[in-house]
């Protein structure tokens, strides 16, 4: 992925560079600003491009790692053609925008997340985040209108044409302290932020200038295979987010997949942990598995996960009850 080493940032640090390579300063910033004049004026000191290959590490066996160069392979036959167009022009021209405004500036820029795994469904989408190695202070020079709701990890509102764009900053996560939140964050390349992702059917990225799916821990197969299964180790993907407990049984009712046995055990080993989540975001995703296609099987499984008497203990109660 991309590796950009940055001149310090001050105030006014990318008007002056602007300046410094003689480009007007308007409300696109870099509109028309080529990458070798970035490079030129000190902008950006050295870009290298996504790399086609790279030498596996980094990652132990439990993340199902693909190798690089498979990793940014081009989508299956029947897949590419055309995936764009699934979504709806109002929600993804902005999103594009935001890519190539990046891409000018000589950042990496892709579409990542739940996105790329409803596209690859055939499902619909509304709601489309951007990833990429830009740190937070330079996307919000690059964009007139931006909304800082998480910019100490690294996360960035861009409003374009009334519409909200999450835009990430690759990132690696630590010292989960609360069961939801990491304590800390370190700005990486794109490998590292799929990996640091809870399911591997949502750690999938798409290059929307190619139209290529980026995969480096196995969503494709797993997409194929109907399966919910952890990124990495499952205990350590719930031990970090309590929500993942809730998260993964929703998941599989609203995609009618199943759970993986090893990420089902860590779920039932952690499911007493599940009051470290607040009320609020617990019944956000109770209310998103019963109103599923498979909502009926959500209640069994939150019942068989050991959940449901820990966050409906009456509903729990009338197990066997004949009605």
């Amino acid at each position: 992925c991309t590796q950009v080493d940055l001149d310090p940032l001050t105030q006014t640090g990318l008007t002056d560079k602007l300046e410094r390579i003689g480009k007007p300063v308007d409300d696109e910033h870099t509109e028309g600003v080529s990458w070798n004049e970035m490079v030129k004026g000190g902008f950006i000191n050295a870009v290298q491009q996504p790399p086609q290959s790279q030498e596996e590490g980094g990652c132990d066996q439990d993340c199902r790692e693909v190798p690089h160069s498979e990793a940014y392979a081009t989508m299956p036959r029947g897949i590419s053609m055309g995936l764009l167009s699934q979504i709806e022009p109002r929600f993804l021209n902005g999103a594009l925008q935001i890519v190539e405004t990046l891409h000018r500036a000589g950042f990496e820029a892709l579409f990542a997340g739940g996105m790329v795994r409803d596209l690859l469904l055939g499902r619909p989408v509304s709601d489309i985040d951007v990833t990429t190695s830009a740190p937070p202070e330079i996307i919000e020079r690059l964009f007139d209108h931006t909304i800082p709701v998480g910019k100490q990890f690294g996360v960035v509102i861009v409003i374009i044409d009334s519409v909200n764009y999450e835009v990430a900053t690759f990132r690696k996560e630590f010292d989960y302290q609360d069961g939801r939140h990491p304590g800390r964050v370190e700005f990486t390349s794109a490998k590292e932020d799929s990996l640091r992702r809870d399911f591997t059917i949502n750690a999938l990225m798409l290059d929307p200038r190619h139209e290529e799916v980026i995969d480096f821990v196995g969503g494709r197969r797993d997409l194929e295979n109907r399966i919910i299964r952890t990124v990495g180790d499952a205990e350590d993907r719930f031990r970090e987010d309590k929500l993942r407990l809730m998260r993964a049984i929703r998941f599989a009712c609203e995609l009618d997949f199943q759970i993986e046995d090893q990420t089902k055990r860590a779920l039932r080993a952690q499911a007493c942990e599940i009051r470290q989540v607040s009320q609020e975001r617990i019944r956000d995703e109770l209310l998103k598995t019963l109103v599923s296609p498979r909502g009926g099987l959500g209640l069994e499984m939150l019942m068989e996960a050991g959940l449901l008497h820990r966050i409906l203990p009456e509903v729990a109660a009338m197990a066997g009850v004949e009605q």
